[in-house]
């Protein structure tokens, strides 16, 4: 595949780590709240999209290779309006967008507040209203329940983490997607501890008020448990090509379904050329 040119862009957040090539439409690849590298996050669709389409990947404030800072008095729309400058700064013409977990509110900003034409949403289990409201509650799910039973250390996670990406990704990937993370975590290691210090941005309810335009076709991988909650979701709209997709037995979807998503993805690309 072609190259991906990395660049550190500054943005009112300060500067943010990004890899991009150039390309119309361009796919915009965003994490949800770990400590990867969003270009090796989704290396698994990355490395088969045409080299015609351009890519860009955002790491998050505090994952992957952007700087570290402190999240206290950043919200969501502060955030997504960094990105909107990333946008401005890659001259791209229309986009579409391929998010995962948290990264599902981040997307819902971008659409609503971008001049870009956007072409279309994937989102991996991107998180709802709902489920954050409820704190991620394993009480929602007996599924979540169990799964966080066998998974109860930071090591247990950890370990669960490095053998499912080692089960999908080459060996090459592998050491990529987790020098990615060791680096983030040597970064974090001076400051996370620090009692004003806060990794994440927080949320409120004034973030939850936003859905996806008609206009844009939404499609979405889960988990079959999660199907309710997604059929209610903000993601799925009227659009005539949203879909709702069930597979996998893990959150991390995009590693696992990787040709399940290029062929959604073929699809939309299919649906801009034919503009």
């Amino acid at each position: 595949m072609a190259a991906l040119n990395k660049e550190m862009v500054n943005t009112l957040l300060g500067p943010i780590y990004t890899c991009h090539r150039e390309g119309n439409p361009c796919f915009v690849f965003l994490s949800g709240a770990g400590f990867f590298s969003t270009a090796d996050n989704f290396a698994n669709i990355i490395d088969k999209l045409p080299d015609s389409i351009g890519i860009l990947t955002i790491d998050a404030p505090n994952s992957g290779y952007s700087p570290v800072s402190n999240q206290a008095n950043v919200g969501l729309r502060d955030w997504a309006n960094a990105i909107l400058m990333i946008f401005e700064h890659f001259k791209f013409q229309s986009y579409l967008l391929c998010v995962h977990s948290i990264g599902g509110f981040t997307a819902l900003q971008i659409m609503n507040q971008s001049s870009k034409a956007c072409l279309g949403f994937i989102g991996l289990e991107p998180t709802t209203a709902m489920i954050y409201r409820a704190g991620f509650s394993s009480d929602l799910y007996p599924q979540l329940a169990l799964r966080r039973q066998k998974l109860k250390t930071a090591a247990d996670r950890l370990n669960y983490l490095k053998d499912l990406s080692r089960s999908h990704f080459s060996s090459q990937q592998f050491k990529q997607l987790w020098r990615g993370y060791d680096y983030c975590q040597r970064q974090l290691n001076d400051v996370q501890s620090l009692p004003d210090f806060k990794i994440r941005l927080a949320l409120g309810e004034e973030d939850f008020k936003t859905g996806i335009s008609e206009k844009i076709p939404s499609i979405v991988f889960s988990e079959s448990f999660r199907e309710k909650e997604y059929l209610e979701s903000e993601y799925l709209n009227k659009h005539t090509q949203t879909k709702l997709i069930l597979c996998g037995q893990h959150h991390y979807l995009h590693w696992s379904e990787t040709n399940s998503i290029l062929e959604k993805v073929e699809q939309l690309l299919s649906n801009h050329e034919k503009l």
